[in-house]
């Protein structure tokens, strides 16, 4: 089996306080960098979530008359949010694309159904 961390030394058992504290920082840095990446990937896939629930509210806003306001609310929420957090994440440059393609899409309906945004 295929650890993703490094092993501490077999040889010479008890193992000196170098070789641990080498080994600790090792293992610190493959779980920052393990948690990092789960984190931006967290941070994606919030955006793009929140950017398509936007999007179903605003087409239930516009086919349905009745609940239109309480709709085109949540989907306003939306966009809001997927707009403040847009910025603050790391995104490739094909997800960055995506993002704001959503965030346009989104915005258009909005106005579509008689949303103001400030300029």
């Amino acid at each position: 089996m295929q650890y993703p961390w490094p092993r501490l030394p077999k040889q010479g058992n008890p193992t000196s306080d170098r070789q641990v504290e080498s080994y600790a920082v090792r293992m610190a840095t493959v779980n920052f960098s393990e948690s990092a990446q789960k984190l931006r990937k967290a941070q994606r896939e919030f955006i793009l979530t929140e950017l398509r629930i936007g999007l179903t509210f605003a087409a239930i806003a516009r086919n349905r008359r009745r609940n239109e306001e309480q709709s085109r609310k949540r989907a306003r929420a939306a966009y809001d949010s997927g707009f403040r957090f847009v910025h603050s994440i790391d995104l490739t440059e094909k997800e960055s694309d995506l993002v704001l393609a959503k965030l346009a899409e989104l915005k258009r309906r909005l106005e579509a159904l008689g949303e103001t945004f400030p300029s």
